[in-house]
C-alpha cells in the first residue's frame, strides 16, 4: 500500500490491482455477504475508482471479489493487505 493521497477514508492511497483480505472483525450480521468474504478469508483486488462516482471514490475504495464477480464498497480500515 502506499501512503497519501485521498483514496478510502483520506488516510491512505491504495495502488489499484493490490490484493487485499477484508477484516472479519470490522463485519457481523448486518453486512452478511461480506461477513461471509471475511470469514472465508477470500482475496479481493482494488478496482479503479468509479468514474461516475468521483465523490464516492473519496470515502470507499472499491473491492472487486472473483468468488462472487461483485465490486464492494469498503473503508480503508476494513481491509488488510493480503
Amino acid at each position: 500500500m502506499a501512503v497519501g493521497g485521498d483514496v478510502g477514508t483520506g488516510r491512505l492511497a491504495i495502488d489499484t490491482g493490490t490484493k487485499v483480505r477484508l477484516r472479519a472483525e470490522k463485519f457481523n450480521y448486518k453486512r452478511p455477504h461480506l461477513l461471509f468474504h471475511a470469514r472465508q478469508g477470500d482475496e479481493g483486488v482494488i478496482a479503479p475508482p468509479s468514474k461516475q462516482s468521483p465523490a464516492m471514490a473519496r470515502l470507499y475504495v472499491i473491492v472487486h471479489f472473483a468468488a462472487c464477480g461483485h465490486d464492494h464498497r469498503l473503508l480503508t480500515d476494513e481491509i488488510d493487505e493480503a
